[in-house]
């Protein structure tokens, strides 16, 4: 943006620099927790689905671009900013309040820009299984550079916790260890940029184990009453209750900036391809396990696929009409699709009708 768009179209933005923090292994979320107003909700702890609230909005309120692209899809309640690594990001802007015309959102997401020719290596450990890395290599080409980047972030997660309330599990009182709480994140970004173009791709794969609360280890799905505690005691050691979910996401885009005068303005397409896979695994295999459909249970309870394919452009303009007065115009335009295969959905709707 030219200074003069920055002067009259300052927002209240608060601004995050990720280099700040750089050999701290802080992820996204992390970082947003110093912005005020902004709360960020965790589901099942670190590295699992987070979200974020802006003033008392819900999480499908606020809207996440990742170099001026919107993240939100229609078919997810809200962006998971724990899919989003930080390694390759040069800053993260969160506006309250007024918002420029070219985001209709809160959280603005920027890559780093390709630079001239040279490469990082970072790598660290966490406790309870904790490991990451990132790769990135600069290289001119053409009239711009080219920044290749990958990041691995890998965690067990399987702590330890006393296994025991009173008398409501038998031979339970010892130590054990919390299962099915980790993951494993991968991405990587290829980004060509010079003055005026900017063309990128990125992908990202999260394969993320989901734990229980430790509170219904006591609660079976085929025991609603609760009233064999033992029973559903030996179903979580065994595994019964495992459940675990992978995403797999692509994105391309390419765009074009200029400021000629008093104009600024640019455009930008770009298509994203997301991919979700759930499955009980716990469940399948679980001895009680029952493959025909039950209406109390519905379709979807063991597995389900969820595949978004998305378009969108956008075309945006700031024009300086004076010292102190500015006037902005933004046009958007998107058109997704979701395809959804899961458990038992032939059997719910004819039993439906």
């Amino acid at each position: 943006r030219p200074d003069w768009e920055k002067n009259l179209s300052p927002g209240q933005v608060s601004v995050v620099y990720p280099s700040q923090f750089e050999g701290e292994q802080k992820d996204l979320p992390t970082m947003l927790l110093r912005v005020p107003g902004l709360f960020i909700q965790r589901v099942s702890g670190a590295g699992h689905y987070t979200v974020a609230r802006v003033r008392g909005s819900t999480g499908a309120q606020v809207n996440v671009y990742v170099d001026g692209v919107l993240m939100n899809l229609n078919g997810d309640a809200a962006v998971n900013l724990s899919t989003i690594p930080v390694d390759n990001v040069e800053r993260i802007e969160v506006y309250r309040g007024y918002v420029p015309a070219r985001f209709s959102g809160v959280i603005n997401i920027v890559t780093k820009k390709p630079q001239q020719a040279s490469g990082r290596v970072t790598q660290g450990f966490k406790s309870y299984g904790g490991y990451n890395a990132t790769y990135e290599y600069n290289t001119p080409l053409g009239s711009g550079s080219l920044l290749a980047t990958y990041q691995r972030d890998i965690w067990k997660g399987d702590f330890d916790f006393l296994a025991g309330r009173g008398s409501s599990i038998d031979n339970s009182t010892g130590d054990m260890k919390y299962r099915n709480n980790g993951y494993q994140n991968s991405n990587g970004m290829l980004k060509w940029q010079d003055e005026h173009w900017t063309a990128k791709a990125s992908w990202k794969k999260l394969h993320e184990e989901i734990p229980i609360n430790v509170g219904d280890m006591w609660k079976h799905p085929y025991d609603p009453q609760n009233q064999h505690f033992s029973h559903a005691y030996e179903k979580y050691i065994g595994g019964y209750s495992d459940r675990e979910q992978d995403i797999d996401q692509k994105e391309f885009q390419i765009g074009r900036r200029d400021t000629v005068g008093k104009l600024d303005w640019g455009w930008r397409v770009a298509y994203l391809h997301s991919k979700k896979y759930y499955r009980y695994t716990g469940a399948m295999r679980d001895p009680d396990y029952n493959e025909n459909f039950d209406p109390a249970v519905g379709c979807g309870y063991y597995w389900g696929d969820y595949i978004s394919k998305k378009w969108s452009g956008n075309l945006n303009a700031a024009y300086k009409l004076g010292s102190s007065q500015l006037l902005e115009a933004n046009f958007d335009y998107s058109r997704e699709k979701m395809d959804v295969d899961m458990d038992n959905i032939d059997e719910y709707y004819k039993y439906y009708g």
